[in-house]
Formats: C-alpha cells, sequence, structure tokens
C-alpha cells in the first residue's frame, strides 16, 4: 500500500512539475501576457491553499480515502476537460487560469491524503518511510515532469495531455493497490500491540 500511493503522488508530482516548468512560456508565448504571470500563478496557487484548508476540516468527517480517491478522479477529469479545450483551440488565459487553479485544488487533496496513506502501516519506520517517499515522487516527479516541461509546442495541449496520462495511470495504481476498488480501504491500518 505504502508503494502504490507512492508511486500514484510521483506520478501527480510530474503534472506539477510540468506546470512549474511550462508556465512561464504559456504566458509568455501562448497568450501574450508575460506581465500576468505573477498574478495568474497567485490565483492558480491560491486553489492549492483552498484545498488545504477544506481538506483540514472535512478529513474526519469523510476520511483520506474518499477525499484523496475523489480528488485523483476529479483531478484527471479535469485534466481530461483542459485538454479537449486546448484541442478545440478555444484555450484563454481565463479558461487556462480557472481550470489550472481547480486542477491545483484536486493536486492538493491528492497530495496531501496520498502522502498520509502511504505511511498508515509503516508504525515505527514512518519517518525513514517518509524520506524514501519523498525521494520517489521528486526523482520520478522531476523527470517525468522535465519531459512534460520540455515538450512545450506554443500551446497548453502538451501540458494537459501529461496532466491527463499522469492521473489516468495514477487511478490505476491506486486501483490495483486497494484491490479493485476506490473510496473503501482494503487494508486496516496497524494498531500498536496488534503486530
Amino acid at each position: 500500500m505504502s508503494l502504490g500511493y507512492s508511486m500514484a503522488m510521483a506520478l501527480i508530482s510530474c503534472a506539477l512539475f510540468g506546470f512549474l516548468l511550462s508556465v512561464q512560456q504559456i504566458f509568455e508565448y501562448e497568450f501574450h501576457r508575460a506581465n500576468f504571470l505573477p498574478i495568474g500563478f497567485a490565483i492558480m496557487a491560491a486553489g492549492m491553499a483552498v484545498a488545504s484548508l477544506i481538506n483540514a476540516s472535512i478529513v474526519k468527517r469523510y476520511g483520506m480515502r474518499l477525499i484523496g480517491h475523489a480528488a485523483l478522479i476529479f483531478f484527471t477529469f479535469a485534466a481530461a476537460v483542459h485538454l479537449a479545450v486546448a484541442l478545440s483551440g478555444h484555450e484563454t488565459l481565463p479558461t487556462f487560469v480557472g481550470l489550472q487553479a481547480l486542477m491545483m485544488m484536486g493536486f492538493s487533496l491528492v497530495v496531501g491524503n496520498f502522502g498520509a496513506m502511504a505511511m498508515e502501516n509503516m508504525g515505527d519506520f514512518a519517518g525513514m518511510a517518509n524520506s524514501v517517499q519523498g525521494t520517489i515522487s521528486n526523482v520520478i516527479g522531476l523527470t517525468i515532469g522535465t519531459l512534460v516541461g520540455q515538450s512545450f509546442n506554443g500551446t497548453t495541449i502538451p501540458l494537459y495531455l501529461g496532466y491527463f496520462l499522469c492521473g489516468a495511470v495514477a487511478l490505476g495504481i491506486v486501483f490495483v493497490t486497494e484491490g479493485g476498488c476506490f473510496f473503501v480501504a482494503r487494508h486496516a491500518p496497524v494498531v500498536a500491540g496488534e503486530a
């Protein structure tokens, strides 16, 4: 379970690194609004802050799996919608900023909850496991994210194709990790004294 959620997080990190490596080019070359980058970036990043606050207030009520799995499905669906908008030639600065802000919300909910689920059964090894998880996420995320960022072709299509593919593969990994279902834990967490 720890490996599955770590790999899913790594794939979602790919999308974030791809975004960070291409956002400046998108503002400058697709929208010709390089001066709007700081404001646009702040609006998009605000989605992450809002999602973190929401997650903190609802996670005890609904649980990590319901929130994390729903967020991953939302993230992947939003990527598909954004890819369709880009492929149709209707991408504008407002659609880019608005849809990206929604995707950043999904990203924040996925990473926060998947990180906790990856550590769920680690017990005494949680500190070391968290370090390994962070390393895996960053190395895989940076490697594939760099490929996504370097594929910029003057449009947002490569970015959102990367987002969608990473989200779809992450969904597959979570599906296998949870034994063929979403929203329900296949593995109960190990409780001290029961191991």
